[in-house]
């Protein structure tokens, strides 16, 4: 399979509309404050070494 985008960014949504699409699908992960991120995991073992959970991280402000 090919991909135009990489999944969960502003290009690949841009790019669901600019084929046609209808409807997209994505994912929200909530940090332990209630902030909100567009990501498709639980955890951030895809990007970083450690396995830490969405749902531990603080946003810092």
């Amino acid at each position: 399979m090919h991909l135009e985008a990489n999944e969960n960014t502003l290009e690949s949504f841009q790019y669901a509309h600019d084929i046609g699409c209808e409807y997209i699908e994505t994912d929200v992960q909530v940090t332990s404050d209630g902030i909100p991120y567009i990501f498709h995991d639980e955890d951030l073992s895809r990007i970083v070494v450690k396995k830490k959970l969405f749902n531990e991280l603080i946003e810092k402000r």
